[in-house]
């Protein structure tokens, strides 16, 4: 059975990319960089979809095919 890297890569993103939203938007870590709203809008979707595909891996995870 081959391994799928897919998975734990997927599943260790999610929070990074929380962690990466959260330092971006905080003006003391960033100072003069923090992201405009709407890349923080654009970053928090993406990171909210990624999640939701974490999830939907979960969900089928051991169903075969």
């Amino acid at each position: 059975m081959a391994v799928d890297t897919r998975f734990p890569v997927s599943v260790v993103a999610v929070p990074i990319m929380v962690m990466m939203m959260l330092l971006s938007g905080n003006k003391t870590a960033m100072g003069a960089f923090t992201l405009p709203p709407i890349l923080k809008s654009v970053g928090w979707i993406a990171t909210i979809v990624m999640g939701v595909a974490v999830i939907g891996i979960f969900a089928t995870m051991g169903q075969g095919g």
